[in-house]
């Protein structure tokens, strides 16, 4: 009956051992598994990341595009402009010049 005890008291102790390991795997899995879903979330957000990166260098290529369009317009009007108060100050020098 002694033997029976002891080996009672074995079974409980190697039961309660393995229950503490489950529980200490079942914590390792379920951690696991947080930190998977957290990855997979940040592969998410970096997708959705780059597309918006990608967009807003379309966006800025396009308004450089933009912005030498309008300083190449304002140098040409700026040299008509130039042109014609030339033409002008030619014309002034003449009308004084025959007044």
């Amino acid at each position: 009956e002694k033997r029976v005890q002891e080996a009672v008291k074995r079974l409980e102790a190697v039961e309660h051992e393995s229950s503490g390991s489950r529980e200490v795997s079942q914590r390792w899995q379920q951690s696991f598994h947080e930190e998977v879903e957290a990855h997979k979330k940040d592969i998410e957000d970096l997708s959705e990341a780059k597309g918006r990166c990608s967009s807003l260098e379309r966006e800025l290529e396009e308004l450089r595009h933009h912005c030498h369009d309008l300083t190449a317009e304002r140098d040409q009007v700026r040299t008509g402009r130039e042109d014609e108060m030339q033409t002008l100050r030619w014309r002034l020098q003449r009308a004084e010049s025959h007044a």
